[in-house]
């Protein structure tokens, strides 16, 4: 049996300022949608927020896979560049990591932040001016909404 992903394809043709997309776990909905924006930041270079309700959600022991399915994606977009992501004062920077595990480049400017609703009163640092896409990750607790 052929595995379901979640596809972008018919929320954006609705073309809302806000779309909620709601689903099983594990069907690729953080997947499509981080896609959607590294592929707008190639393209328009406009960077994009990572939102989750807690400070403990976006350490970089939480986050540093993230991006991990998108390394080879990344690579191509950049023409072999970078391949990889680092997670530094909250920001996601495109990087090349070498055979050796090493970092050996890292692009001049952010390409996204990662913020929590918990703290976002105390993290003025973490603003990059415009983002087009504000993405709220596991925004449904178990027991409220947020």
């Amino acid at each position: 049996i052929m595995a379901q992903y979640y596809s972008l394809d018919e929320i954006l043709s609705i073309n809302a300022t806000y779309n909620i997309i709601l689903g099983p776990r594990s069907n690729g909905k953080t997947y499509s949608v981080l896609r959607h924006c590294l592929k707008n930041y190639f393209e328009k270079e406009e960077q994009f927020a990572y939102i989750r309700r807690y400070k403990e959600s976006i350490v970089p022991t939480k986050l540093r896979t993230l991006f991990e399915p998108h390394y080879k994606y990344i690579e191509k977009m950049t023409d072999g560049e970078y391949n990889h992501v680092k997670i530094y004062k909250q920001a996601f920077w495109l990087c090349y990591l070498d055979e050796d595990g090493k970092i050996t480049a890292t692009a001049p400017k952010p390409f996204a932040i990662a913020v929590s609703l918990s703290t976002q009163e105390n993290d003025k640092c973490s603003d990059l001016g415009f983002c087009r896409y504000l993405i709220f990750d596991e925004f449904i607790a178990r027991d409220r909404y947020l």
